[in-house]
């Protein structure tokens, strides 16, 4: 088994090199043979160094310590992981099969007194306010007016970040559990699974909805999947002028369901909940799971039917974001959305 898992392991440092792992996985600064180092925020002199060894591995040293990293240990000194962890994400992230895989162990009986372990926060870059520009690059990409990107803003749920090498915007809020990234320039990311339009911060609690720690002086809010419909949901909040009545909360999958963490707070306010409409139905079984969810734990939620609507360019509406692509006046027709 160590001998596959070794393998395992020398075929993803083929496939995945350090500097393109760095890139990846949107550390700061840029890797070069002097360059700053991505663990050490105080370091000022470019401390570091990535070069190539002299079987052609792609190393890094840092001179302060004298340590030197090959992939999976500067993954693991940068993300605060153990060597076995870093390793089995490597493997994953070099899209090798053969990872890794702990030992079985016996089920331990849980110490009723024992306290839960804090859930470990995700690895983020450094994240600042958008810029008027910015905030109209945004608006435009995702057809919501930059009033309500600015607005996310300032509620700080809507970031600007550079993430794998790529100017970004990002969701999150300030639990600060769970973060998605798209491109500014609206194309996706490359991702050795596959180009993906969508990338979560490293450690990112995919299931807790973004915007729920939030929610403590609104009323209302409406409930969509995705970061796009999170932005479309603000850009309605926005145009009916409900600032500080209603609030977006973007759960991030449709495989996830509300954890009992966040449910009881979103319980408390009426909820609007947007569909995702696909040939799969994934989207509308997630939305009527969550409106499940919601009303047994004593809340008042309904979905929000978005079928036989049509795009300007006479596609059907597959979402909140979509009707932001529909003929102004048949907009109208809709409104008040965010107000219920």
């Amino acid at each position: 088994m160590k001998h596959d898992a070794d393998s395992a392991l020398a075929r993803a440092k083929d496939k995945l090199p350090l500097s393109d792992l760095w890139r990846l996985r949107g550390w700061p600064h840029e890797p070069a043979r002097e360059c700053f180092c991505p663990f050490r925020p105080d370091d000022r002199r470019k401390s570091f160094s990535v070069f190539k060894s002299a079987s052609g591995e792609e190393l890094a040293k840092c001179f302060k310590s004298g340590d030197v990293f090959d992939a999976p240990a500067l993954l693991a000194a940068v993300e605060g992981m153990d060597i076995k962890a870093a390793c089995r994400l490597f493997i994953e992230l070099a899209g090798v099969k053969g990872a890794p895989h702990e030992p079985r162990q016996r089920p331990r009986v849980r110490q009723i007194e024992a306290p839960a372990p804090a859930r470990e926060k995700p690895f983020l870059p450094e994240l600042r306010a958008p810029t008027g520009e910015e905030a109209a690059q945004i608006a435009a990409q995702r057809h919501v007016s930059p009033e309500s990107v600015l607005y996310a803003a300032s509620l700080g749920v809507l970031f600007v970040a550079r993430w794998r090498g790529f100017p970004a915007w990002a969701v999150t809020d300030s639990e600060r559990s769970n973060c998605q990234f798209r491109r500014m320039d609206g194309k996706p990311f490359p991702h050795p699974a596959g180009a993906k339009k969508t990338l979560a911060a490293p450690g990112s609690w995919a299931s807790w909805p973004i915007g729920a720690a939030d929610l403590r002086t609104v009323e209302s809010v409406l409930l969509v999947e995705g970061s796009g419909d999170f932005l479309a949901a603000w850009h309605f909040i926005t145009a009916e002028h409900l600032h500080g009545r209603c609030a977006a909360v973007a759960m991030t999958g449709a495989a996830n369901w509300i954890p009992s963490e966040a449910l009881q707070e979103i319980a408390k306010k009426r909820v609007r909940i947007f569909p995702h409409l696909d040939t799969s139905k994934a989207g509308e079984e997630a939305a009527l799971r969550w409106e499940t969810q919601l009303t047994k734990a004593g809340g008042s939620a309904h979905c929000y039917d978005l079928n036989e609507l049509t795009t300007f360019a006479g596609e059907g509406v597959g979402d909140l974001n979509d009707v932001l692509k529909m003929e102004p006046h048949e907009i109208q027709k809709l409104f008040p959305i965010a107000a219920f």
